[in-house]
């Protein structure tokens, strides 16, 4: 019986005593309240000196200035819609050119440093063998798929050309079998992360390739819905995928004069360009670095 009186005292006399302790802390303040107020990274963390004294000498008991900018430094700042108006296309098509040629350079293991050009990220998928890169310019996100390179990429271009032989004989479900879908799939993944990461960063997205990329680039672009795809010396779309892309994306393949490879398939969706140059050896004409050097001369005349 006793303790419990004590209990109940000791309660009693702690309780008068924090009330009076408020009570007089707003006593002082004049009825002024820290929160809202002090705890305010806009109001404590800025030049108003008056405020900050006021808040250190009234309301330091309940909140410290120093925890509440430090919290508001270490905050990331939202980023803002990109609100660029979209480049011409010539610049764009020259531009996913560039980005194809990113995509052989430093989609294994990144690096691209440019003012212009912001990588976003890259990829060497270890199960597929994908190789791709993603960067953002002039408020557009660019995803690129790499080309053939090694033997692994040849096999995946074998498997484009028996999906596409099954497809004539009435087994079009043969397209979706194999390692080349497991690399689509990986595809799709990236561009995801991609536009999750450049959230606010891109008013636009195109998808891009150049020879077995751009067949990738068509196969991811049926399953998300780009703004645009741009292939670059790829084959016909019937020779890639027996899908349509949606009717909101626009899209472009370029072809190089004394290219091969864009001669496989016989249906083309979407617009083709041509461009000038090319060469009579079709290793060079079907190389990245001609069609990309042939882009970028006609993007110069057009922003002139």
């Amino acid at each position: 019986m006793k303790k419990s009186i004590l209990y109940i005292a000791a309660g009693f006399f702690l309780t008068v005593s924090s009330v009076e302790a408020i009570s007089l802390n707003f006593i002082k303040r004049l009825g002024k309240q820290c929160t809202g107020v002090c705890d305010q990274p806009s109001l404590v963390c800025g030049k108003d000196k008056k405020q900050i004294e006021w808040c250190k000498k009234n309301c330091s008991h309940k909140i410290k200035i120093e925890d509440v900018c430090k919290k508001a430094s270490a905050t990331p700042v939202s980023k803002p819609k990109c609100s660029q108006k979209t480049p011409n296309e010539s610049l764009v098509h020259a531009t996913a050119a560039v980005a194809a040629k990113y995509a052989y350079e430093f989609g294994e293991k990144g690096g691209h440093k440019s003012p212009d050009f912001k990588e976003v990220g890259h990829l060497k998928d270890k199960k597929t063998e994908l190789v791709a890169w993603a960067g953002i310019r002039d408020c557009v996100l660019y995803v690129a798929y790499r080309g053939t390179v090694n033997k692994g990429d040849v096999v995946k271009d074998l498997q484009i050309g028996v999906a596409h032989l099954a497809g004539k004989v009435g087994l079009a479900g043969f397209a979706s079998r194999g390692a080349y879908n497991n690399v689509v799939n990986a595809g799709v993944d990236f561009y995801h992360k991609m536009v999750k990461k450049a959230s606010g960063q891109f008013s636009r997205t195109v998808i891009t390739g150049h020879s077995l990329g751009g067949g990738i680039a068509m196969n991811v672009g049926t399953r998300v819905n780009p703004n645009e795809v741009v292939t670059l010396n790829a084959p016909g779309t019937d020779f890639l995928s027996p899908k349509s892309l949606s009717g909101s994306t626009t899209t472009t393949h370029i072809r190089s004069p004394g290219d091969v490879v864009s001669k496989w398939g016989t249906r083309t969706e979407g617009e083709t360009v041509k461009t000038r140059g090319g060469s009579k050896n079709p290793l060079k004409a079907h190389g990245s670095a001609q069609i990309k050097k042939e882009l970028e001369k006609k993007a110069k005349k057009a922003v002139k």
